[in-house]
């Protein structure tokens, strides 16, 4: 039985089906299994890459890459996940909001105030309550 979730999700196979390759889906000509593999294999190394420079960012404080290379990053992992939703995991980058944070971050207690904090003023010149 394949142990791989992402595999049975990519070809769409049941959960007990029998394989060692990509290659086994007799639905699959060998030409779309290669490159749903390279896709599969593409994706699986983009996630890989996101959750070490978010550990490196997050929890070290000690980035590698610049903010505008993890979009990079990100954006591809999303626009491949858009084009191919079966390829989508619980635990992928793009289906998580934040992390843990970083050790020694105190928390603090919100400031309250007792009078309206007044916002600013509107493009007429007036100002808002």
């Amino acid at each position: 039985m394949c142990r791989d979730a992402s595999h049975r999700a990519l070809y769409n196979t049941r959960p007990n089906h029998r394989c060692d390759s990509v290659e086994a889906d007799p639905r699959m000509s060998k030409t779309a299994a290669k490159a749903n593999s390279k896709l599969l294999h593409e994706v699986e190394k983009l996630r890989e890459k996101i959750r070490y420079h978010d550990y490196r960012y997050h929890v070290l404080d000690d980035p590698e890459i610049s903010d505008a290379e993890y979009d990079r990053l990100t954006n591809r992992l999303k626009e491949i996940e858009a084009a191919h939703p079966e390829l989508i995991t619980p635990d992928s980058p793009t289906q998580r909001v934040g992390g843990a944070p970083r050790e020694g971050v105190q928390t603090v207690r919100p400031l309250t105030t007792h009078s309206p904090t007044m916002s600013c003023a509107t493009s007429t010149g007036a100002f808002v309550n």
